[in-house]
């Protein structure tokens, strides 16, 4: 029964990423790079590369975390992207910038920061906990095919 828990934790982290990298690849570039820009933390090429590859690295490890393909190095990237999340979020918070959405998951629907903070803060309690019962969370997936 607890390993179907964890399991259910794994596919719910990787369809939040999956699902939020998505969204923001079927989105113009232009619309992640605005709400990266509105945290006035990076300009230029450094957020334009942002906006072009963090989409691309949320939906590809988080459908390898869904499937179970590499999952504990999957756990380990969504956690690490999670973690700067709630930095860059905390951080806005402080500031008091007038941000309205997080940019999260595109133009799909909107979160303001503070609830956005939430359940960054949620998601984090998730990975460590994959992380730290990893055996039983990478059940049902395809890491087992590549086991020594």
């Amino acid at each position: 029964m607890l390993t179907k828990f964890f399991v259910f934790l794994r596919l719910s982290a990787g369809f939040v990423f999956a699902a939020s990298g998505f969204i923001k690849l079927m989105q113009p570039t232009q619309n992640f790079l605005s709400a990266i820009q509105s945290y006035e933390l990076l300009g230029g090429t450094p957020a334009v590369l942002l906006a072009k590859t963090m989409p691309w690295a949320e939906f590809i490890v988080g459908v390898f975390l869904i499937v179970g393909l590499w999952s504990r190095i999957s756990i380990l990237i969504l956690w690490l992207f999670n973690t700067v999340f709630i930095g860059v979020v905390s951080y806005a918070l402080i500031r008091r910038l007038p941000i309205q959405d997080c940019g999260c998951f595109g133009d799909s629907f909107s979160l303001p920061p503070q609830k956005i903070l939430c359940l960054d803060i949620a998601l984090w309690f998730v990975f460590l906990s994959l992380a730290a019962f990893f055996d039983r969370s990478k059940h049902y997936g395809l890491d087992k095919y590549f086991e020594d």
